[in-house]
């Protein structure tokens, strides 16, 4: 049997532990490629939960209000409500797609559309001419998937477009109890301003408080 040089043997020693490595290297690599790879297929899977699509329930959730006329010009008008599409339609609390939780309002007559209006949805309705411009003011209510406190928005014309004219604080269990909650809650005061009264809860008691706001027109 040959007897190698003590350097030979260490040589050799060296580049078997450099092929191990080497080889094992490769099986880690391919490993991970893998993982990644499944993770990419992961993403782009499709979500759809339930029987509607994303595209169906978004559809399903248009909804047409009727407003009398707001412009003026004796037609009456309707506004649409588009709500922003949900990752899951099944579990709206997983949210909204691209994180844009915001409502389109689209009018059938010659106004430009309001956007974005936050929440997944809209309790809203006119609340009359309160600057007498001989447009009617818009007042909106938004939907969420969870609490009962939201924001009462005004919105009305100027130069041609919708600005928000004011807000307060809403509890919808006074909306749900009252249909015109709207206009009950947004007040004309004169011809130079108008009041939101707002819900607010007693530092005492879970007693619910009214206070009110006065705004200028713009």
């Amino acid at each position: 049997m040959p007897v190698f040089p003590k350097h030979f043997s260490f040589a050799l020693t060296a580049f078997i532990s450099v092929l191990f490595v080497a080889c094992g290297s490769g099986k880690v690599q391919e490993k991970t490629a893998a993982v990644k790879k499944d993770s990419v297929l992961l993403v782009k899977t499709p979500i759809v939960i339930g029987t509607d699509s994303v595209e169906e329930d978004f559809r399903k959730r248009i909804v047409k209000v009727p407003l009398g006329d707001i412009n003026g010009d004796g037609t009456p008008d309707t506004a649409t409500i588009y709500p922003p599409r949900f990752i899951r339609p099944s579990d709206q609390m997983v949210g909204c797609l691209h994180d844009s939780c915001y409502c389109r309002i689209r009018f059938s007559c010659n106004l430009p559309d309001i956007y974005p209006v936050i929440g997944i949805g809209e309790t809203m309705g006119p609340v009359g001419d309160l600057n007498h411009d001989g447009f009617v003011e818009l007042a909106f209510v938004p939907e969420w998937m969870t609490s009962v406190w939201h924001l009462l928005s005004v919105y009305g014309i100027k130069n041609g477009k919708w600005i928000l004219m004011g807000t307060g604080d809403i509890n919808l269990n006074k909306l749900w109890e009252d249909p015109d909650f709207l206009i009950h809650r947004v007040v004309r005061v004169d011809d130079r301003h108008f009041k939101i009264i707002s819900d607010s809860l007693s530092s005492e008691s879970d007693s619910l408080l009214q206070t009110s706001k006065t705004f200028t027109f713009n």
